[in-house]
């Protein structure tokens, strides 16, 4: 935080202090000597103090979730859909040995198979993310 010389009526004070995305920001405080200046500074060095926070990996963070979210969702949604098949009577035996040790929850999948259930989740997330 830097202090710049006073205003024209000699009592307000100008404090300059690192803002958002690198920029400054730019404050008229009033006197030091004063109560609400002392507590205003030590506002404005708080915030000038705080953490910074890395948008750009929170975004990549938030997307990872929404990912899994909706490849969790594929997969429910195919468990439904091959259970119903199965349901029908028209499904060979071989199909539903081969089905059946998958119809768990997402969460106990390899990763090799929840890769498949996020294909479809990665297709559905760029349809939502067009503009």
């Amino acid at each position: 935080m830097s202090e710049d010389e006073p205003d024209e009526n000699g009592k307000d004070e100008k404090v300059t202090f690192p803002g958002p995305f690198g920029s400054e920001v730019t404050v008229t405080l009033p006197p030091a000597d004063s109560l609400r200046g002392i507590l205003l500074r030590q506002q404005a060095e708080a915030v000038a103090s705080a953490p910074k926070i890395d948008w750009e990996a929170e975004r990549k963070k938030e997307r990872a979730a929404r990912l899994e979210k909706l490849a969790a969702l594929e997969h429910e949604q195919w468990c439904y859909w091959t259970r119903n098949l199965v349901s029908s009577g028209r499904i060979p035996d071989w199909l539903v040995a081969k089905w059946r040790p998958n119809w768990v929850p997402y969460g106990e999948l390899s990763e090799e198979l929840k890769e498949h259930d996020r294909i479809w989740a990665r297709r559905a997330l760029a349809i939502m993310e067009e503009r």
